[in-house]
């Protein structure tokens, strides 16, 4: 028994290349099955192993440090010799190749990397040789290439120095792939001084190019200079079918009119969704828009610009195939005659966000854009949404709406109308014809009423045997940072009135009112308060007040001072905003990154034992404190001293069991989020034990990241 005990085992030596490791020790790098031989060797050594860990664990008299290290070696011995015997190396390398084809399903959560796909496909590369060779043998598995991404500003760019390794992964995708059709997205955001970085980037353009017949969804994101260089594949992309495009202005001033050559996928057969994004600038001669894209054969449209020279072509070219067109553009040319009127029978999404709507021709009275709505007819039509600049209170969009949906006999899912215009009174003659075209309506986006004109959504506001909008499930009202003149009549309040507010929220959210919703009343699950402002400018931050002195949930408690919980968001996201590259702590200014030091040493010394944390969330504080957790070394300002980025993290890890507490304790959920353009508040009804009742998503929501939630609006590109 002694003699077990001072002498090691030799199984339990490392893989090495001695002439007394076990015969079987090649199966210990790989995931092939052992042989018959193999099998017999590998039993008979485990009999011995448990034999032996049997005898040790007899002898628990004299036991030492020692002897417990080895009995937990032997332990580990034994699995890992069980493991040489799994059913899992029985499986067939073809069995494998179906299962790798699963891999673009799951791959959202792997970190933050830009080529998430990429990374999960090298390490399934490197678990083992059999692995490696069953998935390049899989040709499906490379037809989705990385993210070619250079340029200093863009997340994850690839670097000068490792341009070798990103040519042999480009070339082990394409020679793996063989001939079938690959997706790719390859963004060139370049100066004109980095002449070696361009050239890494027009080398992996030109690789790309050699393969144009194959290519089947792609992005791509160039300047100017870099379009004459595609026109070159002009007729050689003839499995094109999916195509995202955006033209930047030119790298370098040119002395003279360049011309733009905007021809390069012309002539693509298979070509039918369609993402062009074109940033005009004045010194660029304005481009033949005729013959850049094949137009009577695009099904979908979409474009974020400063200027849309493509929307006037579907509506004369495409209408009869055209089924979605979103453009979000600075300014948007109509050529139509006012007289004439269009019908695309097809068409179920129409999203126009526009600053500056123009009609060429004879002077028309009224707004351009109203006046081009009144000239459409689309029968198929489930999601509108309508916002310009220009629009004003006298602007009668409802009206325009109103005889688009009548004269369409459409049943709309989803309306967002400009937030300068107000919604009429219940009292109104016409908001009983609001009711009457937009009863199907799962999805509202209007104007904030101010004071108690929020009754207007409440259900019964008509009556008990009358429900306004009984299939809502979504209600988003906004307020814009520039008021329209002349103000809305009798919608002069900024703020929601709170008791008014809240009543009308549990008549949307009837929790215990069974007898209702078998009257036909949807329970909504989610109301949005969007503020185009930055955040804490004046009215979401009165709002969030005026919810707080009411005292109901989700806003009803003030265990922290709220005065201290803004100073704290202010600054945090003064100093970290993410969607800032200029901020007020640089990193020359010593004195703003010691004041932020500070108040992250504040917040450390807080502890929510308890108390209540809700306030720390709808104030914004968590979600400061997690984009602050998001900022890069290099453009975090005092990181190297201060090292706010993980002092972030670690705070908002100390928080979050509290936090979740607090945040699941009430039905309805408050979540603080915001983007470059707005600011939200969203108040969700998650009833307990439903499937959204879960910890990661709770989280998600306190952090302002919740999957579910995208922002419709989106900034013009410049």
């Amino acid at each position: 028994m002694d003699a077990i005990f001072s002498q090691p085992l030799p199984i339990l030596r490392l893989r090495s290349t001695k002439p007394d490791e076990p015969e079987y020790h090649r199966l210990w790098g790989c995931n092939e099955a052992p042989s018959e031989h193999e099998r017999v060797l590998i039993t008979s050594r485990l009999c011995q192993m448990q034999l032996d860990l049997q005898r040790m664990a007899s002898n628990t008299l004299s036991s030492s440090t020692h002897d417990l290290k080895t009995f937990q070696e032997v332990e580990a011995a034994i699995l890992r010799h069980e493991g040489l015997l799994s059913c899992v190396r029985r499986v067939p390398p073809e069995t494998w190749g179906r299962v790798f084809e699963f891999i673009p399903e799951d791959t959202a959560s792997v970190g933050d990397h830009t080529n998430p796909y990429d990374i999960t496909l090298q390490r399934v590369c490197s678990v083992c040789s059999t692995w490696n060779a069953v998935a390049k043998s899989v040709r499906s598995l490379w037809t989705r290439l990385p993210v070619f991404a250079f340029g200093g500003n863009t997340p994850f760019a690839i670097k000068l120095s490792s341009y070798q390794a990103v040519l042999r992964r480009l070339d082990l995708y394409l020679s793996s792939s063989g001939t079938l059709p690959i997706s790719f997205s390859y963004r060139h955001t370049l100066g004109a001084t980095e002449l070696d970085y361009q050239y890494l980037s027009i080398l992996i353009l030109e690789r790309l190019m050699k393969e144009s017949s194959r290519w089947l969804d792609v992005e791509i994101k160039v300047p100017v200079e870099l379009m004459d260089r595609l026109s070159h594949i002009r007729d050689k992309v003839a499995v094109l079918k999916r195509l995202n495009i955006t033209v930047t202005p030119l790298m370098a001033p040119l002395k003279g009119m360049p011309v733009i050559r905007l021809d390069a996928f012309a002539v693509a057969p298979s070509l039918r969704h369609v993402v062009f994004n074109f940033c005009h600038k004045r010194n660029m001669t304005f481009p033949d828009i005729v013959d850049v894209l094949p137009w009577p054969q695009i099904e979908t449209y979409a474009c974020n610009s400063s200027l849309d020279i493509a929307y006037e072509q579907l509506l004369r070219l495409s209408k009869d195939i055209l089924t979605s067109v979103s453009c979000t553009t600075h300014t948007l040319g109509l050529f139509t005659p006012k007289n004439i009127p269009v019908l695309l029978p097809h068409l179920t999404k129409l999203h126009l966000r526009v600053w500056n709507c123009f009609q060429s021709g004879p002077y028309l009275p009224g707004n351009a854009l109203l006046n081009h709505l009144r000239q459409l007819t689309l029968p198929a039509l489930e999601d509108l949404e309508v916002r310009e600049s220009r629009l004003s209170a006298n602007d009668h969009l409802e009206g325009a709406v109103i005889g688009l949906i009548s004269r369409s006999g459409c049943f709309l899912k989803r309306l967002a109308l400009d937030e300068k215009i107000p919604i009429p009174l219940h009292t109104d003659p016409s908001f009983i014809e609001w009711v009457k075209l937009w009863a199907n309506l799962t999805n509202l986006d209007i104007r904030c009423p101010g004071g108690e004109r929020i009754r207007t959504l409440d259900p019964f506001v008509l009556g008990p045997g009358s429900l306004t909008f009984p299939e809502l499930q979504v209600l988003t009202l906004r307020r814009h940072l520039v008021e329209p003149y002349p103000r809305p009549l009798n919608d002069n309040s900024t703020t929601v009135d709170p008791e008014a507010f809240f009543r009308t929220l549990e008549n949307r959210m009837p929790a215990a009112y069974a007898a209702v919703r078998q009257a036909g009343l949807n329970v909504i699950p989610e109301v949005r308060l969007v503020y185009t402002v930055p955040p804490f400018f004046g009215w979401a931050l009165g709002q969030v007040e005026a919810f707080e002195a009411l005292g109901k949930e989700p806003f009803g408690d003030t265990d922290i001072e709220p005065a201290r919980v803004e100073k704290w968001a202010r600054e945090l996201d003064k100093a970290f905003c993410t969607l800032c590259y200029l901020t007020p702590c640089t990193s020359r200014n010593l004195l703003g990154q010691r004041k932020i030091n500070t108040l992250v040493k504040e917040l450390e010394q807080l502890y929510l034992e308890g108390r209540c944390s809700r306030i720390l969330v709808r104030r914004g504080l968590i979600h400061a404190l997690y984009q602050a957790s998001l900022k890069r070394d290099t453009t975090s300002p005092g990181e190297m001293f201060f090292r706010f980025r993980r002092r972030a993290q670690d705070l908002c890890e100390k928080w979050r069991p509290f936090l979740l507490r607090d945040h699941k304790a009430s039905p309805y959920r408050l979540c603080y989020s915001r983007n470059h353009l707005t600011t939200s508040l969203r108040i969700k009804y998650v009833p307990a034990g439903s499937r959204h009742d879960t910890d990661e998503e709770a989280w998600n929501e306190i952090i302002g990241l919740d999957p579910g939630y995208q922002e419709v609006l989106a900034r013009v590109a410049s």
